[in-house]
């Protein structure tokens, strides 16, 4: 499977006006298979984060400019009824078109259990200083950084970094399907400083939820492999695969 792009977006919802059952629902049942019959869309994934409700969905496409095709484009601008009502259910919403620049399996530890074993994924978001002031490919830079070798953690079996394509996602970000939809515009802008967000995905396999000693130790791990003069981890959290579609 060729894949070149993803489209990731997480944030929280506000259980106080969220029916969640339903908006699971039209999210599962309707919303990402409706993605993945345009072209280009090969795997959607659906977390929720461990410890708080907030949700994160993963796209997979064959190539980047995917994000942005005539199929896409109408789809975003025509939403269904029940995408106009849930779509604004997730508040502060994040999202980020990106090129999938690097990734590597990972062994997993010796002793990890890989039966009956649940899927988490990290996620880390990077902002870095602009590449003309800083001289450094951030991409290979970090890459380098999570080497298998010089970073581990128990259960990991792969470990992705996507460079966010700024244009693309503020393209996308401000289609009829988010109407109602809170970004973060100082993030996602395309300014003439706005250099497009890092995003570190590490896929684990473990036997059992990790505890919050672990997560912070992770969280730990991750921002002191990452920050630097010229990158620093802008966000992390954790969490648990609810839906694996292709």
């Amino acid at each position: 499977m060729n894949v070149d792009g993803l489209l990731v977006l997480w944030g929280g919802i506000d259980r106080k006006i969220t029916d969640e059952d339903a908006l699971n629902d039209w999210w599962t049942g309707e919303h990402l298979p409706e993605r993945l019959r345009l072209p280009g869309f090969q795997r959607a994934r659906r977390y929720r984060a461990l410890g708080s409700a907030e949700y994160l969905a993963w796209y997979e496409v064959t190539h980047v400019r995917d994000l942005k095709s005539k199929e896409y484009l109408e789809a975003l601008n025509d939403p269904t009824p029940r995408t106009r009502r849930f779509m604004p259910c997730l508040a502060a919403m994040n999202r980020s078109a990106c090129q999938l620049s690097w990734t590597k399996p990972m062994s997993p530890e010796p002793g990890d259990t890989e039966e009956s074993a649940s899927l988490y994924l990290v996620l880390a978001v990077i902002q870095t200083l602009p590449a003309k002031e800083s001289g450094y490919d951030h991409v290979k830079l970090l890459s380098e950084r999570f080497h298998k070798g010089s970073f581990t953690m128990s259960g990991m079996e792969r470990c992705s970094i996507a460079k966010e394509d700024l244009i693309i996602t503020s393209i996308c970000s401000s289609s009829a399907s988010y109407d109602g939809v809170h970004f973060d515009r100082a993030r996602s802008s395309c300014g003439d400083q706005a250099t497009g967000r890092i995003i570190l995905l590490l896929e684990l396999s473990l036997p059992e939820p990790p505890t919050l000693s672990i997560k912070e130790r992770w969280a730990k791990s991750i921002t002191g492999t990452v920050n630097g003069a010229f990158t620093h981890v802008e966000d992390i959290n954790t969490y648990e695969l609810i839906l694996l579609d292709e």
